[in-house]
């Protein structure tokens, strides 16, 4: 879906469902295709800011009727208060603005962005973890399937799929 495209749809989206006080912002996330955030001061407690924000490279991987639904699981959020998370309170708020009641996306759904990074277990052969960012220390890590034992024989790879890890 077109980023200008997207933003309107959550304005208007918005502005229906009366999320007053709250702005648009996009985010760049690499997991996350929606959130709604509210920042507050550390000490005081007062709100500072209150933003629904979509991935901008999600979005371009996705087509309208997965952004449309991103989009209303978190206008449910704002209304329900970001508080009660995914309960039953946010599941009637769902309902009501026609979102689906699903705390997470299907992967069969919702495209992603592909891993930078593939780790790999040297006992099982299986891929045991996938990072966007490079991990300094693989040794320090396990194979949950191998257990304590394949402590020290993680690897860690380019995956080809992904874009170009920055040198």
């Amino acid at each position: 879906m077109r980023r200008t495209d997207a933003e309107q749809l959550a304005r208007d989206l918005m502005r229906r469902w009366r999320c007053d006080g709250w702005d648009f912002k996009w985010s760049h996330g690499k997991r996350q295709l929606g959130c709604a955030v509210i920042r507050k001061h550390r000490l005081s407690g007062k709100v500072l800011r209150r933003q629904l924000r979509l991935s901008c490279y999600l979005v371009d991987l996705n087509d309208e009727p997965e952004v449309r639904e991103t989009i209303l699981h978190e206008i449910a959020h704002i209304k329900a208060g970001i508080h009660n998370g995914h309960n039953q309170v946010w599941k009637r708020w769902c309902h009501r603005v026609g979102a689906k009641p699903q705390r997470c996306y299907r992967e069969s759904e919702v495209k992603l962005v592909e891993a930078n990074y593939l780790i790999d277990c040297a006992n099982c052969k299986k891929v045991v973890g996938k990072r966007m960012r490079k991990v300094k220390d693989v040794k320090k890590l396990y194979c949950k399937k191998c257990g304590p034992s394949s402590l020290g024989k993680l690897r860690l790879r380019v995956n080809p799929k992904g874009s170009r890890p920055k040198a």
